[in-house]
């Protein structure tokens, strides 16, 4: 039996505690869900690993990542190059690229980049969260110095490197997929800020943090928008800086990374999807061993619109990806991401699970 029959997901802000371990909030909707349809679960101490009980049948969860992942699934989404060499030998379009080893000399790798086309985006192979990643890079000394950042970051792992890509025009959208349908899909929009005439950015920027943080499952979801030296640097490319009072209804960026945890916003889209988005995306799942559930990083100039081989791109995907930014969008439909993970865990559960959303449709947990 659950250490914690009151679990609730409202009665905790962010990265939270179990048995004294930091869990992200997907966990916690994750476990919500499990809780509410009869799963039965615990953490083993120390580990932030649970052990998941239903009809007799054991899991284990930890993370985002489904429990039917393979070691050989996991590996083949940590390792960007590796997965890109997987989609690439299906035909799915992913950017043109160089990989770059610990043990890779300076002239080496700049031989070697002069076969690409700048802009270009730097990162580390095995980051998350936009850790360490630059885009838009023209300068020859920016992108020298985005990679030396890039492999100290991955400096402990002696198979962790640096991705050099050519960066894509496009728009960028988080797709959460099994190996069978699409389950979710969010537009990730740049931190951003829309000038009204009359207040600053900072100011616009203090507004903004209290409407994404207007409720305890947004705080659980969203981050503040923080002004840094990053920020002042897109400020200024754009001709203002914190004290400025853009005019009304003038479009300010604030990063240029779309990620949630720096601040991005989270537009549901998964209704408008086209046809050719979700096949390319299950096409993908199938290219990739050993995993059920992934989030795939899909740029393209119109997502609602046929996509052909120059309008798209398969940026990465993620076997442990953070779901809650699709069950609280900032804009557009929830979507009960954790129970379709539920079901992948258990597939008996399934009965309960669609009873569950008749019965109680909009507040299932």
């Amino acid at each position: 039996m659950s250490k914690y029959p009151a679990l609730h997901y409202h009665k905790f802000d962010g990265d939270s505690l179990i048995e004294g371990n930091p869990v992200t909030f997907s966990t916690i909707l994750f476990l919500v869900a499990a809780q509410a349809c009869g799963v039965t679960w615990e953490e083993i101490p120390g580990t932030r690993i649970f052990r998941l009980s239903y009809e007799g049948e054991t899991k284990f969860f930890r993370y985002q990542i489904s429990p039917n992942t393979t070691d050989v699934g996991f590996y083949a989404c940590l390792d960007k190059a590796t997965t890109k060499n997987l989609l690439r030998k299906v035909g799915i379009q992913v950017p043109k690229g160089i990989h770059i080893e610990q043990l890779d000399s300076d002239e080496d790798y700049k031989a070697r980049i002069k076969c690409l086309q700048t802009p270009l985006v730097v990162k580390p192979t095995h980051g998350n969260k936009g850790s360490e990643v630059r885009i838009n890079l023209v300068d020859e000394n920016e992108i020298h110095l985005a990679i030396t950042q890039a492999l100290d970051f991955g400096s402990d792992n002696s198979e962790a490197g640096v991705v050099v890509e050519e960066m894509f025009d496009g728009e960028e959208f988080r797709i959460l997929a099994t190996k069978e349908k699409i389950v979710a899909a969010a537009q990730r929009i740049p931190s951003n800020v829309l000038g009204d005439g009359t207040q600053t950015v900072e100011q616009l920027i203090a507004q903004k943090n209290r409407e994404r943080l207007n409720s305890e499952a947004r705080r659980g979801v969203y981050t503040a928008i923080v002004p840094d030296d990053d920020m002042n640097k897109v400020l200024s490319e754009q001709g203002l800086e914190l004290s400025s009072i853009p005019k009304q209804n003038q479009y300010v960026s604030l990063r240029k990374a779309s990620n949630v945890s720096l601040g991005g916003d989270s537009v549901d889209v998964t209704d408008k999807l086209h046809e050719s988005v979700k096949t390319i995306c299950l096409e993908a799942m199938n290219a990739l061993p050993g995993i059920d559930f992934a989030g795939i990083d899909f740029m393209t100039k119109d997502i609602s619109k046929p996509q052909s081989s120059d309008t798209y791109r398969i940026i990465e995907v993620n076997s442990s990806p953070g779901f809650d930014m699709h069950e609280f969008p900032l804009q557009g439909q929830r979507r009960f991401v954790a129970l379709e993970l539920l079901s992948l865990t258990f597939p008996n559960i399934k009965p309960v699970i669609e009873e569950k959303r008749l019965l109680e449709q909009e507040n299932l947990y």
